[in-house]
């Protein structure tokens, strides 16, 4: 598989530091689609970490 010459990343954060945003341009929709899905699943893999960092944070003789 030859590596995509055409997808371009930019990625910012706001002067208050509240906002994070990725914007991506790639070479075709089904590319935007699998991309979407790939970061869909990181994100939601990173909520549940932190979601069980809490949980553990508040209940540490349950852990």
């Amino acid at each position: 598989m030859t590596r995509p010459k055409n997808n371009n990343f930019r990625l910012t954060l706001s002067e208050d530091k509240t906002l994070v945003q990725l914007t991506v341009k790639v070479s075709s929709p089904e590319k935007a689609a699998e991309l979407y899905e790939g970061l869909e699943q990181v994100i939601i893999q990173m909520m549940r970490v932190d979601l069980e960092l809490d949980w553990e944070e508040d209940h540490p003789d349950e852990s």
